[in-house]
């Protein structure tokens, strides 16, 4: 599926989780489901071995919300699941995780989650098809670019080695930032054929490229890069080249 597509896909879950939340908990901004969701599939696809057939399993990607939020979204949206399955799907076939058998999404309601939270767990299952694997396929170019870092505006720099690396205010980051106009989780860079792409993961205070608020952007050395009031610049060894293209956040 295309880019466009799966940004479609993703903006219609935000709008059906940003409804249900907002008229169950007054929040204007609802969870990050889909940002959990890719999240979970990428850790998912990271730690998982190339397995042998007796120890392959089938994956269902389990979201637990609130039992009032649960309802609410099955109320909007009947087929929500459906939904959830077909952006995860779409989302692993275009960043090369391969699924012998295609993944599941299930909403389930959890009593102790707090109000307007939410958690997303892969579970386990035998298949008892012939083989069931997530074989992940190393692109070609799955090296960082040399000596690629960013280099913070208070002098701190933190080099980028990582596949995925995850950007907020959160302890379980990445790379963690004191910053009060920061989300708890605010971006992702990812490693794609050899660049980083810079992802904006649904924050309130945006994410910018050379002053620009993107959703998205495969960045070069030079670009100035700001999460919410923090800024940074991103520098690598690789030789100059175009600029790489941006999709702008849409307003």
């Amino acid at each position: 599926m295309s880019e466009p597509s799966l940004s479609r896909l993703e903006a219609r879950i935000e709008a059906l989780v940003e409804g249900a939340f907002s008229q169950l908990f007054g929040r204007h901004h609802g969870p990050d489901i889909s940002f959990s969701l890719t999240r979970a599939v990428d850790e998912t696809a990271q730690s998982l071995q190339l397995r042998s057939r007796q120890q392959q399993r089938q994956i269902t990607f389990v979201v637990s919300v609130p039992p009032d939020a649960l309802a609410s979204l099955f109320g909007r949206e009947p087929t929500i699941e459906a939904l959830l399955t077909e952006y995860v799907r779409s989302y692993a076939a275009q960043h090369d995780l391969h699924f012998e058998h295609a993944p599941d999404v299930r909403l389930r309601q959890d009593g102790q989650l707090l109000p307007g939270d939410v958690m997303v767990r892969a579970e386990f299952s035998p298949s008892h098809r012939e083989t069931s694997a997530l074989e992940r396929v190393t692109p070609a170019a799955s090296e960082p670019p040399p000596n690629a870092h960013l280099l913070f505006s208070n002098g701190r720099m933190i080099m980028l080695s990582g596949e995925l690396i995850t950007v907020g205010r959160s302890g379980d980051n990445h790379i963690v930032l004191d910053d009060p106009h920061l989300s708890r989780h605010h971006a992702q860079l990812r490693l794609r054929y050899g660049s980083y792409t810079l992802f904006d993961t649904g924050s309130t205070g945006g994410t910018f490229v050379n002053e620009r608020r993107i959703r998205e952007h495969m960045i070069r050395s030079g670009d100035s890069i700001r999460f919410g009031m923090t800024s940074a610049i991103y520098l690598d060894d690789l030789d100059p080249g175009e600029t790489q293209g941006t999709v702008p956040l849409e307003q």
